[in-house]
Formats: C-alpha cells, sequence, structure tokens
C-alpha cells in the first residue's frame, strides 16, 4: 500500500457534518431565545429529538474521520504514532474545558460538565489501539453502547464517575455525553468508515445528483462549514447570542 495516491478527504463527510453544525446551530438559536428572551424551552419539546441527533451524527462522524484519518496516513506509509493522538485528543479535551468555563459565565441554567468535545477528546485516545481493528471496533462499541444504556439512570453514582456516565443524584449539565454509551457510538463510527471506504476508496457509488453537489453554492458551503465544524462549534453560540441581543426585543 505504501506509496499509492490517495484522496485528501471525502467531500461527503464534510458535507454531513456541514448539515449538522447547521442542526445545532438551530437548536442553539431557539435555547438562546429561551435564555435571553424567555421563549419556550426546546429541551421540553420536539426540537430535543433534534438536538440528540445531532450529538449521534457528530460522534459517529468523529469516529469515521479519526478511522479515515489512521488509515490515509498508514497507506502513505507514515502510520500516525500514539503521541498524535494523545496531543490531538487532549487539545480537543482542552478546547471542551472552556466550553465548560464559558458555559458557567453563560447562561446561568447550568453549564457543560462533560460534554461532546470533552468526550471526542476522551475517545480519540482510548480508541487508538482499535482502529486497525474494525470488527473489534464494532464488538466493544457495541458492547459500551448496551452497558451504557444498562447504567442509565442507577442509583449511586458519585461526581468521580461523571465522565463514565454514573452521575450523582441531582446532577445536571448543559450538554452530558458520557463515555458509556458514547464512546461505543465513536468506536461504531469507526467501524462504519472501514466498512465504507475500504482502502480509503469508496465502497459505494454516488448518485449523480449527490456528485453534482460539490459543484453548486450550497454544497460548497456545508462541505466548508464542515471542514471548520470545531471553529463552527465555538462561536456560534456567541454570534447567536449577540444578535439575538441586538435584533430580538425582550418579551
Amino acid at each position: 500500500m505504501r506509496g499509492r495516491p490517495v484522496e485528501d478527504r471525502f467531500w461527503e463527510i464534510d458535507l454531513i457534518r456541514g448539515l449538522l453544525v447547521l442542526g445545532m446551530a438551530t437548536y442553539h438559536a431557539f435555547f438562546d431565545l429561551h435564555a435571553l428572551r424567555g421563549w419556550a424551552d426546546p429541551a421540553a419539546g420536539p426540537l430535543l429529538a433534534l438536538a440528540r441527533s445531532v450529538a449521534f451524527g457528530f460522534v459517529l462522524l468523529a469516529g469515521a474521520a479519526l478511522y479515515l484519518s489512521f488509515l490515509r496516513q498508514e497507506i502513505k506509509g507514515r502510520p500516525p504514532p500514539l503521541s498524535r493522538s494523545l496531543a490531538r485528543g487532549s487539545r480537543i479535551f482542552g478546547w471542551g474545558m472552556l466550553v465548560t468555563l464559558a458555559t458557567w459565565i453563560y447562561p446561568r441554567e447550568g453549564f457543560v460538565i462533560f460534554g461532546v468535545l470533552h468526550l471526542i477528546g476522551i475517545s480519540i485516545v482510548l480508541c487508538r489501539p482499535f482502529l486497525g481493528l474494525p470488527q473489534t471496533s464494532l464488538l466493544v462499541g457495541t458492547a459500551a453502547v448496551a452497558i451504557g444504556a444498562a447504567l442509565d439512570g442507577l442509583p449511586g453514582g458519585s461526581p468521580w464517575l461523571i465522565p463514565l456516565g454514573l452521575p450523582p443524584a441531582g446532577f445536571y449539565s448543559l450538554d452530558y455525553l458520557p463515555i458509556l454509551p458514547w464512546t461505543g457510538v465513536f468506536l461504531i463510527g469507526t467501524s462504519a468508515a472501514a466498512w465504507a471506504y475500504p482502502g480509503y476508496r469508496r465502497r459505494f457509488r454516488l448518485p449523480a445528483w449527490a456528485g453534482r453537489l460539490p459543484e453548486t453554492r450550497p454544497g460548497r458551503c456545508l462541505i466548508w462549514l464542515g471542514q471548520h465544524s470545531l471553529a463552527a462549534y465555538l462561536l456560534h453560540q456567541p454570534a447567536l447570542a449577540c444578535l439575538i441581543l441586538l435584533l430580538i426585543p425582550s418579551s
């Protein structure tokens, strides 16, 4: 496999991630309208399903992207060292801690304790040994999801067990994606990418209409947004809050 030219990125993954960013921004716009202008709480309505679907999609695609990055470097003859995964995971976890600090300041209705960036940062490190083992990843990921479902709501949690999915009674976080079951979803994402892109090539053929999407303006915008999803995640909330404060009168 050494030296074979490979595609840099698969645009369809970036496009789907761009759609997820739009879904995230939609939910958070209604969240900010609730926090700043007293609108109905989106967590108590159908928008909650959107938020959960977006979280699932982000974690699944993060696992897929990690596997594809690993595979691309392996095909080029430069398998990424463990230190690279540690550095990348630590950096994303650090951004998650910044989100924790920011949400402690605003909206003053709880804050993010172990959210999607914390989870992805930890999962990048925990899942590194499984990247060359897609079948094992699927089995371990499925088991982690099942264990997480069994742990959900069990009494006897502890603050020290919040990352694992066993929080204490009365625990509340604006965004909470514990290792169990969510690292399982991440692992399933790595396995799905191994199946869909064997040897860093598409297993499937894109329909003609889909193949034209990167040539359209909406398609290019979504792909660009997906390629910059971390920046979008970090910046969209303050931007939305400023727009609401400027444009939406108090009720």
